[in-house]
């Protein structure tokens, strides 16, 4: 048995407005304690959301990646590939105000438990906008 890679298009198979309104996450997500600046890893890496609005220029349409190095080996680390990266060194509260993530677990909607407890119940109605 192999690993597999898996790319699709979340929006062309209907599942963006799933994601987005956090109903098909992990419950656990809702009571995460590694919400937070401050990591057990040596860094921690996810994508840089909102950077465009922070810093234009930063901003690629492929993505940008937010790296934080939570201990000095993790410093290290960064520091013997950055030659490699353009790196731009960010303030806290400009990355999480776009990383909520970094501050507080996950709220679900009440939609969520609708989703999960269906009974024959057409559940592309309750994400609708109005």
């Amino acid at each position: 048995v192999g690993v597999g890679i898996f790319l699709c298009n979340f929006e062309d198979l209907g599942l963006a407005k799933y994601i987005h309104k956090r109903v098909i996450s992990r419950p656990s997500c809702e009571k995460c304690r590694f919400c937070d600046t401050h990591r057990a890893s040596d860094m921690t890496i996810a994508d840089c959301w909102g950077v465009e609005k922070h810093e234009p220029k930063l901003y690629n349409p492929k993505g940008v990646s937010l790296i934080i190095t939570n201990t000095p080996k993790g410093e290290k680390m960064l520091e013997a590939i950055s030659h490699s990266m353009n790196i731009s060194q960010r303030p806290k509260e400009e990355i999480t105000a776009e990383q909520q993530r970094l501050l507080y677990p996950v709220e679900y909607p009440k939609e969520r438990a609708l989703f999960w407890n269906h009974d024959n119940i057409d559940i592309s109605a309750l994400f609708v906008s109005k």
